[in-house]
């Protein structure tokens, strides 16, 4: 097989390649005419005659659309939170509360000695 002009290393054609044939096996049409039926040979194929497009993106392309996914994507409803019906304890009600298990805890030591 020739080296692409296109493809400019090997890695890439391995990724393009493996892509491609996944979409072949999803029922996507042939861009070449060929008697081979392997959907890796025939993106292989396609790729050699350049009837695959594809864009090489640089890390800033790929983090600007990683940001862009994250704002379409929608929270769940049951995930929203909303502060003002979540009860926030005070350091007080907290010391209260655990003076009052002590409280509780001392006075069953004390019933369970006699």
């Amino acid at each position: 097989m020739e080296d692409h002009k296109v493809v400019d290393s090997k890695f890439r054609l391995v990724l393009l390649a493996a892509k491609r044939a996944k979409q072949l096996l999803k029922g996507s049409r042939k861009k070449v005419e060929t008697q081979v039926e392997n959907p890796l040979s025939i993106a292989l194929e396609e790729i050699n005659q350049g009837k695959i497009d594809f864009e090489i993106l640089s890390n800033k392309d790929l983090e600007q659309e990683a940001g862009e996914n994250l704002l379409m994507m929608e929270a769940p409803e049951s995930t929203e939170l909303n502060l003002s019906e979540t009860k926030v304890e005070t350091e007080s009600e907290l010391v209260d509360s655990k003076k009052k298990g002590d409280d509780d805890s001392d006075s069953e030591n004390k019933s369970g000695d006699d």
